[in-house]
């Protein structure tokens, strides 16, 4: 962060130097963008992660940190965040998180949920998918423990009954509750 101050310093003395510099920064970013748009796509080839349903499928250099994947279920568009890249495993597994399971599994059957309830089931089924799939994406015991402690926070969220019908293995809101 010091070098960069002093570099941002140094180059605003200078406009021409200031603007040769601001060039480099963006085209290491494009590259960047470029290679782990790459690593993205070699990660769903190498295990098979279904995408087929996703819209658009991007890495997102702005996610917040801690971050993996987002969806964007009205339109089934997948962004992957810096969070995501810690391992090959943990990538595809990322992905598949968000469009195996978000998309195929719950958007495309029609379980988009905007209450807290509903949001919360998604997510827990999401980490559940991920957890069941630890091995076909190698994950460490680490990765699988943060998928779990992840899981469990969203287990927090819901009530009685939805965790009854979740421990069921029902991850649907029943009709009426689809806003909870």
């Amino acid at each position: 962060a010091l070098q960069d101050e002093q570099a941002i310093a140094t180059h605003s003395r200078d406009p021409k130097g200031a603007a040769a510099w601001q060039r480099q920064v963006e085209a290491k970013r494009k590259l960047a963008i470029e290679l782990k748009t790459k690593a993205m796509n070699a990660a769903v080839a190498a295990y098979g992660v279904d995408i087929s349903n996703l819209t658009s499928f991007k890495y997102d250099p702005d996610a917040t940190d801690g971050e993996s994947g987002i969806t964007e279920e009205s339109n089934r568009g997948v962004f992957i965040g810096d969070s995501a890249f810690s391992s090959p495993g943990w990538l595809a597994s990322s992905i598949a998180h968000e469009s195996e399971a978000h998309v195929n599994l719950q958007s495309m059957r029609g379980r988009n949920y905007d209450g807290q309830q509903g949001r919360a089931l998604s997510e827990v089924e999401a980490y559940h998918y991920e957890l069941t799939n630890a091995k076909r994406f190698g994950l460490s015991k680490d990765e699988q423990d943060a998928i779990r402690r992840n899981r469990a926070h969203y287990l927090g969220y819901l009530d009685k009954d939805t965790l009854a019908r979740r421990n069921a293995g029902d991850y649907s809101m029943p009709k009426g509750r689809e806003e909870d």
